[in-house]
């Protein structure tokens, strides 16, 4: 899955470790660069916008020109450790990873990408460390897990269709891959 180029408020929120509020004030004060889409409520921040803000309150903490304040406490963790991955195959010839990924960046990972996967409603195939195989539609994602309602790949996620909801920790999720018509 591509890099996204656009974040909306939630996750910028997250990403700072902030309300959706206090988010929108950044963008309300002009702090952080925004574009708004669509109807109310709908702005979007780019990742590369939202880096060069994080760096430049660094540059102000470290000139002393912002007043000192309690830190708020972080929320979460990594979806998936990066020592849980045994092989990546597929890549092209410059796979190099960037020097420094930047704060944005680095918070872009499996559950962020598997969200993603629950908003677009996609009939998805999940493979499981142990060798399951479970197909459906992503209803829920968690700090550390997904709930997934089963249902054929071939149906749509409606009520009569599911045949149950299965909780996974993101932990043991091996592979999670969108399932083309005609695989359950």
């Amino acid at each position: 899955m591509p890099t996204p180029r656009f974040l909306t408020l939630d996750d910028v929120a997250e990403i700072l470790a902030v309300s959706w509020s206090q988010a929108y004030a950044l963008v309300r004060r002009k702090e952080l660069i925004a574009i708004q889409i669509g109807g109310r409520g709908q702005w979007r921040v780019e990742v590369d916008e939202l880096e060069r803000f994080i760096q430049q309150k660094y540059a102000e903490a470290r000139a002393g020109t912002v007043p000192e304040a309690p830190a708020e406490p972080t929320t979460g963790s990594p979806a998936a450790p990066t020592a849980a991955v045994l092989s990546v195959s597929g890549l092209g010839r410059q796979t190099a990873a960037p020097e420094s990924p930047g704060v944005v960046r680095a918070r872009l990972d499996l559950r962020r990408a598997v969200r993603a996967l629950a908003r677009d409603r996609s009939t998805v195939q999940v493979v499981l460390d142990d060798g399951t195989v479970l197909g459906g539609t992503i209803d829920r994602v968690g700090a550390d897990f997904l709930e997934l309602a089963e249902h054929a790949p071939d149906e749509p996620r409606r009520a009569g269709a599911v045949r149950g909801v299965h909780a996974a920790a993101l932990d043991g999720v091996a592979v999670i891959r969108t399932a083309p018509q005609g695989i359950g």
